[in-house]
């Protein structure tokens, strides 16, 4: 569910998105290197490919609000005041309810 502590996930994903962007230049111009070395992975192309189609970091927070002091929709209020709505998604909901109702199962057997 959401609450008290998503304004500080939904943070750190926003920044965890910005450093990733950062690092992503520096591969592109050639600048990621540590004590002459490189410094990277060989999938750092990737993560700007899907920044740049779209994709970002995010947090689904599934909460049927039913608590007597519930925070979840709070939380979202919050994180739409601080810019950070953008990196959530909320499901009213149960999250045992939500396996059969919002995913399906892939091919290869991941959940979508």
């Amino acid at each position: 569910g959401a609450g008290y502590t998503t304004p500080f996930l939904l943070q750190a994903l926003k920044d965890n998105e910005e450093e990733m962007g950062r690092i992503v230049d520096l591969e592109r111009e050639g600048r990621l290197r540590m004590l002459d070395y490189p410094f990277g992975t060989p999938n750092v192309e990737e993560w700007g490919d899907a920044t740049e189609r779209g994709r970002r970091s995010s947090l689904l927070c599934i909460d049927n609000c039913e608590h007597q002091k519930e925070t979840a929709s709070g939380a979202v209020h919050v994180a739409r005041i601080l810019s950070l709505d953008g990196h959530v998604e909320f499901l009213r909901g149960d999250a045992f309810d939500a396996l059969s109702t919002h995913f399906a199962d892939s091919d290869d057997g991941t959940v979508d």
